[in-house]
């Protein structure tokens, strides 16, 4: 199981909770009588939740179930597992413990490149596996947030890739690690350091991509700023917070005064999505084309 933070760019101040048609949704452990609603809202540090004309105030309320959780006049989306909502803040903290393999099948879809085959989502899958099992207690009062920070999740969905690769992860020297991806590496992928980053547990190498050389449309951008150093990703991302995440898309650029001129998308260090989607061969050939001295294995038992 699994702890993953949902709806947390939406800032919440109130949720809405109700079972997904046809199943029981459970709320503090009782079963909620047809397919009502509940409405969850902060007050300071506790929550209230009312359903069938009843309001209730505590620490945190509990739902179990398949559900449907929604952010009034914003999103829904469909979840399953133990969904703990509190207030710790300023806002609420909605918390879902999920299976392992849900986590992964929703990971997989979310963020799969458009149009990747099932070779490549199997790939994605192993991945998203992978770094699901190195990552856990990421943010300390639960494992995950749903945003880009770790990995983007949407909702449950099935998926075949998933299914497919149950159990499968990437390791490094004996090691389960947390492989880095991205949208499009524009030809070729970076090293841990060149992109500014410690070569620690994995070093990454720079691996030739003909899909996106061949594929990839170049871009310009004129920077408002100039990064503090061409190539690395925190420069990159600092200007992305100030300006805007499309200020500078990749760190595959040459800098001719203040006019950047590149290819790719996202940092381009390890798997890339898009090269991986170009590619007819098994997943795990394209794992270790993208990965290279890497081990393909089954997660039970390692480290």
């Amino acid at each position: 199981m699994i702890e993953v933070a949902i709806f947390v760019l939406f800032h919440p101040q109130a949720l809405t909770v109700k079972p997904v048609p046809g199943r029981v949704l459970l709320v503090n452990g009782t079963p909620l009588a047809g397919d009502q609603a509940v409405g969850v809202r902060r007050e300071g540090r506790q929550v209230d939740w009312f359903s069938q004309r009843q309001t209730h105030t505590g620490a945190a309320v509990r739902f179990g179930g398949e559900m449907l959780v929604s952010v009034p006049g914003k999103i829904e989306r469909r979840y399953r597992g133990e969904l703990t909502v509190t207030a710790p803040g300023e806002e609420l903290r909605a918390v879902l413990r999920a299976d392992l393999e849900d986590a992964v099948a929703a990971v997989t879809e979310a963020e799969s490149a458009p149009g990747a085959g099932l070779e490549a989502r199997k790939a994605q899958a192993v991945i998203a596996r992978s770094w699901l099992l190195a990552n856990r207690r990421r943010h300390g009062a639960y494992d995950y947030c749903d945003t880009t920070h770790c990995q983007v999740w949407k909702e449950a969905r099935p998926s075949a890739a998933a299914v497919a690769t149950r159990g499968v992860v990437v390791t490094y020297q004996g090691r389960v690690f947390a492989p880095a991806y991205s949208g499009s590496c524009g030809g070729r992928t970076k090293t841990a350091a060149e992109v500014g980053w410690r070569p620690e547990p994995y070093p990454y190498f720079a691996v030739d991509c003909e899909v996106c050389r061949r594929e990839e449309p170049g871009w310009e951008r004129t920077l408002p700023e100039l990064p503090e150093r061409v190539g690395e990703e925190a420069s990159r991302l600092r200007l992305g917070r100030k300006f805007g995440w499309d200020t500078l898309p990749s760190n595959d650029y040459t800098l001719t005064g203040n006019v950047a001129r590149g290819r790719g998308r996202g940092h381009g260090v390890g798997f890339c999505q898009r090269g991986a989607a170009g590619r007819p061969e098994p997943f795990a050939e394209i794992l270790r084309r993208y990965l290279p001295n890497t081990r393909i294995e089954q997660a039970v038992g390692l480290p």
